[in-house]
């Protein structure tokens, strides 16, 4: 049993979560960001991009099912220390000319990206009420789209002014320094620990918490096809804009962050909405239909489309795609003991990453196909209405 921090800490506690999600989405999303250059001297098609962030998710999924017992033995501070480390390394990898490196780097990137959500969910649920749960796992959840903003904004201008691998070298030397100041707080947050925890029994049986409740289930499932659209969005709104309707890399890059920004304002949102109404499936049920539609908008911009409808297609479509995370967390940690929360976490994140790893590599084979994002962008509709599906069948079983 994890030993409950004071309520004093809520304040420190979401700052850390919140800066530890920004910097690890940051390392993931600064090769999207620079997506043209990086493919380009690849040699290979910059819709492949795709394929980059599958990988990355795989390298998610991978570590999540392992969340629960490694933040029980060592920790979720010292955790979080690990998964900055790891993206670091993934980010020096990305600096190589080949394409096994950039494969490791992928990797390695997502090794970080699925260990921070289990040490994050069990930390705040030492410092949360049912009163305020979604929006504080919404506010959290702001470092993603913030750590995007930062991606969108700095990258690209980081590329014209001198090259990709210096703005990989920046990514992974802030990594490593958040990962070092976090020892800082270790003593006074890592208490409660196992160190007899095993690993040598079949990971994947934490995946009983979720197939075993049916709503949770459902809701694991919802979360495959939003996070399958989120993440096809943020992986192909640079290259959308630079190919098929003229912009420049550093304008593509700004409505990236408008995109990223939009979700992180979403998320806060949402979540008050969630514990106003104390009801967080019927929330992610109204973004899924907001977010079906936006990816049918954004099937209709072509060149010939007002910069004003261009940014409010994306805001629109940041604003409902990506602001579902929190409250889908705060959801799952309702719904299981407090020693369960980490377990419960990394295993219905690891059916989040599976619809990460599907959807944008989705994206890249239809792109193959139709050669045109419009297209692509109308299909990838269904996923947030099959996540509606879902999320209402999570909602008939609670």
């Amino acid at each position: 049993m994890h030993k409950a921090l004071s309520s004093t800490k809520l304040i420190p506690v979401v700052c850390i979560t919140v800066l530890i999600q920004t910097l690890l989405t940051l390392s993931s999303t600064v090769p999207v960001a620079i997506a043209p250059e990086l493919t380009k001297n690849l040699d290979l098609p910059p819709a492949s991009i795709g394929y980059f962030v599958s990988i990355v998710y795989g390298g998610a999924m991978a570590a999540s099912v392992f969340g629960g017992g490694l933040n029980r033995r060592w920790g979720p501070v010292r955790i979080s220390q690990s998964a900055l480390l790891c993206a670091a390394i993934g980010s020096l990898l990305l600096t190589g000319s080949s394409l096994f490196l950039v494969i490791m780097g992928a990797f390695f990137i997502g090794l970080g990206y699925g260990l921070t959500n289990p040490a994050a969910s069990e930390l705040l649920s030492r410092v949360v009420n049912s009163s305020n749960r979604n929006m504080i796992f919404s506010i959290k959840q702001t470092g993603v789209p913030l750590g995007a903003v930062l991606a969108g904004l700095i990258a690209p201008s980081i590329v014209i002014l001198f090259n990709q691998q210096i703005a990989l070298y920046l990514t992974s030397g802030v990594l490593l320094v958040a990962a070092f100041l976090l020892q800082i707080i270790r003593p006074a947050w890592d208490t409660g620990l196992d160190p007899n925890v095993k690993f040598k029994n079949n990971p994947f049986k934490n995946l009983s918490v979720v197939w075993h409740n049916p709503a949770i289930k459902y809701l694991a499932l919802a979360s495959f096809f939003f996070s399958a659209i989120q993440m096809s969005l943020g992986a192909f709104t640079v290259t959308m804009l630079v190919d098929d309707i003229d912009f420049g890399l550093v304008q593509a890059g700004f409505v990236l962050s408008l995109v990223q920004a939009s979700g992180a304002i979403g998320r806060i949102f949402w979540g008050r909405i969630a514990d106003h109404i104390n009801n967080g499936i019927a929330v992610l049920m109204a973004l899924a239909f907001v977010s079906g539609f936006a990816s049918l908008l954004t099937a209709t911009l072509d060149p010939q489309s007002g910069a004003v409808l261009i940014y409010g297609v994306f805001i629109l479509f940041g604003l409902s795609s990506i602001g579902w995370n929190g409250v889908f967390m705060a959801e799952v940690a309702r719904m299981v003991p407090a020693d369960r929360i980490a377990a419960a976490t990394g295993s219905a994140l690891f059916v989040t990453f599976a619809g990460v790893l599907v959807g944008p590599s989705l994206f890249s084979l239809m792109h193959m196909y139709f050669q045109q994002f419009d297209i692509v962008f109308a299909i990838m509709a269904l996923m947030p209405a099959f996540g509606f599906i879902c999320a209402l069948l999570a909602h008939r079983n609670t």
